[in-house]
């Protein structure tokens, strides 16, 4: 079960990190909000309206409602530049038969390290169903779901000394609406069940709620905006724009607020395959954050459309 405290030999290291990194530290907080998709990084945070394809597991389970196949990819970043802390995650999504939509299966987990140590692993199960409710000419309605198994581990100390792990179970409802296939208004409750993880140490795991509009103008141009609240906290602007200049190659951007975070990013793609970059600026004095991501959807392998 979770502890309260650690051995002296973690808190020496992890105290040094934890002042160094404040809140991006796991030991800081179980299970904080982390983007896990770059392209969604790129664009800000601001990706609730927007269909992420095998990431919007996280983002948003009702956009599975629109898979087409399967699709499936990997993440990986080093918050704010720091080699110690390893963020990673892998899955993939796939269309049910008939009316039932599709659903998502993902794996996260982020680890803090020293000298080859995992002082804190949190590791998240994510099971995701989206389906339709409504569809005609002009507008679909959707709605979507997402169970979260949380895991908690802490190392074992250097004499020995398990100091436990611990874990929860979060649900997440959410909701999207599509008008003319131009306009997207997506909404997503997080951990709405309110769980606690740990025996000793009880922590309430984060309650969000995000709401956000993404835009097509123009086919090949994307705007969207967020608002993301978390319970007890001050609301966070988010906003981001993507600019499609050839078949293959896409440009993004955006801006955040609380903390302010300039995100900038691009994708590439050849077929099936998609190659995302998503860049944030660090908020004070941490440095920047730079993530890269890699996805397949099999049905565009022969040239189809993706």
């Amino acid at each position: 079960m979770r502890q309260v405290s650690w051995p002296l030999a973690l808190w020496v290291p992890a105290a040094v990190l934890i002042l160094s990194l404040g809140r991006v530290v796991p030991a800081g907080a179980a299970f904080e909000a982390l983007e896990v998709d770059p392209r969604a990084r790129a664009l800000g945070g601001a990706a609730t309206g927007v269909d992420l394809g095998w990431l919007s597991a996280w983002h948003n389970p009702a956009a599975l409602s629109v898979n087409d196949g399967i699709d499936f990819g990997v993440t990986t970043m080093e918050p704010h530049g720091e080699s110690s802390i390893k963020f990673r995650s892998a899955g993939f999504s796939a269309r049910l038969p008939g009316k039932l939509g599709g659903f998502g299966l993902g794996f996260r987990r982020l680890a803090t390290e020293f000298q080859d140590e995992a002082l804190d692993q949190q590791n998240t199960i994510t099971l995701s169903h989206g389906f339709q409710l409504h569809k005609d000419v002009s507008t679909a309605v959707a709605f979507g779901y997402a169970l979260n198994l949380y895991n908690e581990e802490f190392g074992t100390s250097v004499n020995g000394i398990d100091p436990g792990s611990a874990s929860t179970i979060g649900l997440d409802l959410a909701a999207r609406v599509t008008v003319r296939n131009r306009t997207s208004a997506g909404f997503i409750v997080r951990n709405i069940n309110n769980p606690t993880i740990g025996d000793v140490d009880v922590e309430e795991l984060p309650r969000r709620v995000t709401g956000g509009i993404a835009y097509y103008p123009y086919p090949d141009v994307l705007t969207t905006f967020d608002l993301d609240t978390e319970l007890g906290s001050k609301p966070r602007f988010r906003g981001g724009a993507e600019f499609e200049f050839v078949e293959w190659l896409a440009l993004r951007t955006g801006i955040a607020t609380d903390p302010g975070l300039f995100t900038a990013g691009l994708g590439v793609g050849f077929r099936g395959f998609r190659l995302d970059y998503g860049f944030s600026t660090g908020p004070g004095p941490l440095d920047d954050s730079h993530q890269i991501g890699l996805s397949l959807s099999p049905s565009a392998l022969d040239g189809g459309e993706e």
